[in-house]
């Protein structure tokens, strides 16, 4: 689960689903900002999330591209979801252009980008992204430097797995599903949970009521409170 295998017969595959995930973010994004230069940081080039992550950003911003309402000036893979690389994509983004959005893949990502943010007194003011609701990105969340992460429950991802497996162990198949995934070889039997979009208005309503963070690792002393 959560990663797809390429080029493998699997009988099935469970994640979140990622381009919904990208939707979320990129959704966010345009609603904090409706017009302007966006800057897109990508995960790994060879991770298959990042793909499905980037096919969700573009659903819903190719159509603002096609109508001159927003300008994509960046739009570049982080080699192996590193901080380090985000930060310098978004460092050399804010060289060039004016950014006012930032659709980061993943909170590590998001990071990065607030990193090269800060030392232009830009943190807080321009929309970042985020996903996998890290307790720092929780916090910056917090803070109002990030604006949103997207929360992928663990929990249920690992009960939904061994629900199936005992299954499949008990009749000798999984349970059928409508929904499949190319692999690059073979068209793979899905299941999709929901993720949830995470801002500072419902933080403790997700993340803390799940036993995720704690409110005090969100809002303490640490956190900047």
């Amino acid at each position: 689960y959560d990663r797809l295998i390429a080029n493998a017969d699997v009988d099935l595959y469970l994640s979140f689903d990622n381009v919904k995930v990208g939707e979320i973010q990129a959704q966010s994004m345009a609603a904090a900002s409706p017009k302007g230069n966006f800057l897109i940081l990508r995960g790994d080039a060879a991770d298959k999330n990042s793909d499905m992550l980037h096919t969700g950003h573009m659903n819903i911003l190719k159509p603002l591209v096609d109508h001159r309402k927003i300008r994509i000036v960046v739009d570049q893979a982080c080699d192996k979801w590193l901080r380090s690389e985000a930060r310098r994509i978004t460092a050399d983004a804010l060289q060039k252009f004016p950014i006012n959005a930032i659709v980061a893949s993943n909170d590590g990502t998001a990071s990065g980008a607030i990193s090269a943010l800060e030392e232009k007194n830009l943190a807080g003011k321009v929309p970042v992204s985020g996903q996998d609701a890290d307790l720092i990105a929780c916090q910056y969340v917090w803070r109002g430097i990030q604006t949103m992460t997207v929360y992928k429950p663990i929990r249920k991802l690992a009960e939904a797995a061994a629900i199936a497996a005992v299954k499949a162990g008990q009749t000798g198949h999984f349970d059928s599903t409508s929904t499949k995934i190319p692999n690059g070889t073979f068209q793979i039997p899905t299941v999709f949970l929901d993720p949830i979009s995470v801002t500072k208005a419902n933080l403790m309503e997700t993340v803390v009521a799940d036993g995720f963070h704690t409110r005090e690792e969100i809002t303490g002393p640490a956190a900047g409170k």
